[in-house]
């Protein structure tokens, strides 16, 4: 509980600083970058990428990505096959949700709208404030930075303003 209190306390007067200092937030000190808020009108939105909620529409590249099983057999296990329709009703139950007990499935799409990824938390504690996240990338969009900022947008929804630590 103290280190807590020590570490909110620390961060507060860091982005005070940071504010007086009229130091932009992208050229801030990179230990405080994913926690400073930023300047950007969409707050869900980076450089390359934004994240939004998942549409039923969005069913054909969950599809397409399942078909990668190199993918999967580098992560926990080799999924069965599923059919397009099985991915359209689980996109369409998806979409639905409203983030109850703050787990939420994120697409991370770039700028142009162009699917790359996606990203969830799960295994959410209120109290103990903690909480798991899954993310995965696309082959074809692998290595651009994608993943690293779609990373911190998430974290940095959680850590400020879920207050999770």
């Amino acid at each position: 509980m103290y280190n807590k209190l020590l570490w909110t306390v620390f961060c507060t007067l860091a982005k005070r600083y940071i504010k007086a200092l009229q130091i932009p937030t992208d050229k801030s000190l990179s230990l405080f970058q994913p926690f400073i808020i930023r300047k950007t009108m969409n707050y869900w939105e980076g450089k390359k990428i934004r994240l939004r909620g998942i549409e039923p529409e969005d069913y054909e590249h969950f599809y397409q990505w399942n078909l990668e099983t190199e993918t999967a057999r580098n992560l926990a296990w080799l999924w069965f096959p599923t059919s397009r329709e099985s991915q359209r009703a689980w996109a369409a139950a998806e979409s639905l949700k409203k983030g109850i007990n703050d787990e939420y499935f994120f697409v991370i799409e770039t700028l142009s709208g162009e699917f790359v990824g996606s990203i969830h938390s799960n295994t959410v504690s209120r109290i103990d404030g903690s909480f798991r996240y899954g993310i995965g990338i696309v082959e074809r969009a692998r290595g651009q930075g994608f993943a690293k900022e779609a990373i911190r947008l998430f974290l940095g929804y959680y850590f400020n303003d879920l207050r999770y630590h």
